[in-house]
């Protein structure tokens, strides 16, 4: 097959996304059951279940970050830079991949 200028090679489109599962709990989810899993989620970490206490936190505070050490066998440590929120490529302002002198 050809690719013709100016025509969709998706003329269709991207087909709609099914129903996800979370959509489809709580479509069928009554808010008395809701607020029986949650006493039961409650009385099992407070009888000690760890799993159900960190359920709970991560439910209300958000997961932890992960500390993460990057140890090098030779050498400094690592220096990790994030260069996508500056714009600016670490490798200086004469980079290809700097953000200004693209502009």
């Amino acid at each position: 097959m050809v690719w013709q200028k100016g025509r969709s090679g998706n003329p269709g489109g991207r087909p709609p996304a099914g129903e996800s599962f979370a959509e489809a709990l709580r479509g069928r989810l009554k808010p008395t059951t809701l607020s029986k899993l949650a006493d039961k989620t409650i009385a099992l970490a407070e009888g000690g279940d760890l799993r159900a206490l960190i359920f709970i936190r991560d439910t209300l505070d958000g997961r932890p970050r992960q500390a993460l050490e990057h140890i090098a066998a030779e050498g400094p440590p690592l220096l990790i830079l994030d260069r996508w929120s500056s714009g600016n490529d670490p490798a200086g302002p004469d980079s290809p991949n700097d953000a200004e002198s693209r502009q």
